[in-house]
């Protein structure tokens, strides 16, 4: 009897820690959400071209939503990709991101936003110019040109645009030079 009972307590306190670690786990996916949620609103508000939209921001397992209205084509593609450069930001939703007065989908755009966030965030495209790359996507085809350093700059930027839904190929033109 006392065996039986040492079992059952032991098999209680597996079933309790695997039920801690399943709320750890789930309280670290809502405070890494709320993390990127602040940074992008933050970002948002520095930007004085997009700021005065309301646009709201909410982060479910590291997807950003974006909903809302914008004047403009370029400021969804900048919203886009101010929070596709976030850190842990793995995909932005822009399903209610609408365009005021547009009658003509914006999502080659948007995708074209997605991967210049990507290339900033993987830093394929820096700040200081050290590269340029250009990023073009018509019908799901994205097309890269311009000049970098080294040929793994080219495979790096070829394989983080691959991971951006929605590309379904991508063109190079990317030129290296000295």
């Amino acid at each position: 009897m006392k065996k039986f009972i040492r079992i059952y307590f032991y098999f209680f306190c597996f079933i309790f820690s695997l039920s801690q670690q399943v709320s750890a786990s789930d309280s670290a996916n809502i405070i890494a959400d709320e993390l990127i949620t602040t940074k992008v609103n933050l970002k948002i508000a520095m930007d004085k071209s997009i700021s005065i939209f309301k646009v709201n921001v909410s982060t479910n397992n590291m997807i950003v939503k974006l909903n809302g209205t914008v004047d403009s084509d370029t400021q969804a593609e900048s919203l886009v990709e101010l929070a596709q450069e976030t850190e842990g930001v793995i995909d932005v939703n822009t399903d209610n991101l609408v365009v005021k007065d547009s009658k003509r989908p914006i999502i080659d755009s948007l995708i074209t936003a997605k991967v210049m966030g990507q290339l900033i965030k993987n830093k394929i495209i820096t700040r200081d110019n050290s590269n340029s790359v250009e990023v073009e996507v018509k019908d799901g085809i994205a097309y890269l040109s311009g000049n970098v350093k080294k040929q793994d700059i080219i495979n790096s930027a070829i394989e983080f645009t691959k991971l951006v839904r929605g590309v379904q190929t991508v063109e190079s033109r990317l030129k290296i030079i000295p």
